[in-house]
C-alpha cells in the first residue's frame, strides 16, 4: 500500500475504533444496573443490543483497515489484526444469551461458546498484535488517531469490572 493510500486507511481505522468504540461504550453504559458486574458482551444480548453490535462491527473495521495501513515489516501484526477483525466480526454476529454464560459454572449453548470462543480469539490476536508491534520497527507516517486501534480492540471482550 503506498503511503497515502496507508495514511488514508490509518486515519479511518482511527475514526472507526473511535465511533465503534463509542457505541459499545454508550450501549454497555445505558444497559442493566449491574454493568459493573458484567461482561461486556452482555450488552449485545441485552434491550441495547443493535448500537453494541454496530459498534463491535465498526471496530471490526477500524482493526481492519489498521492491518491494511501497516507497513510491510509488520506483516506479522497486520495478519494478527485481521484475524482479530475477523473475530470480532463473528462475535458481533452470534450474541451471547442473557448473562453471557461460560462453562464451566454456567450451563450454556452452542451460541454462547461460539460467541465466547470469538471474543477470545478477538481479545488474544489483538495482544498479539500489540506485541508484535513492539516488539518490530518503529511505525511512522501513520496518524496519531490510528495508534488507538490496538489498544481499543482488547476491552470488546474484557468483563467490564
Amino acid at each position: 500500500m503506498t503511503g497515502g493510500v496507508a495514511r488514508v486507511a490509518a486515519a479511518a481505522a482511527g475514526l472507526c475504533v473511535i465511533g465503534g468504540g463509542a457505541a459499545v461504550t454508550t450501549a454497555a453504559a445505558a444497559g442493566p444496573g449491574r454493568a459493573a458486574t458484567s461482561y461486556l458482551s452482555e450488552a449485545g444480548a441485552g434491550p441495547h443490543a443493535t448500537p453494541y453490535r454496530l459498534g463491535i462491527l465498526i471496530l471490526a473495521l477500524g482493526l481492519l483497515l489498521l492491518a491494511l495501513a501497516l507497513p510491510p515489516a509488520l506483516r506479522l501484526a497486520a495478519g494478527l489484526l485481521g484475524a482479530a477483525a475477523v473475530c470480532a466480526v463473528l462475535s458481533a454476529t452470534v450474541p451471547c444469551s442473557a448473562g453471557c454464560p461460560l462453562p464451566p459454572y454456567e450451563p450454556t449453548t452452542p451460541r454462547d461458546l461460539v460467541h465466547g470462543t470469538a471474543s477470545i480469539a478477538a481479545v488474544a490476536s489483538c495482544v498479539f498484535a500489540m506485541l508484535a508491534v513492539g516488539g518490530g520497527p518503529a511505525v511512522r507516517g501513520l496518524p496519531l488517531v490510528s495508534s488507538l486501534g490496538l489498544p481499543a480492540g482488547p476491552p470488546a471482550g474484557l468483563p467490564a469490572a
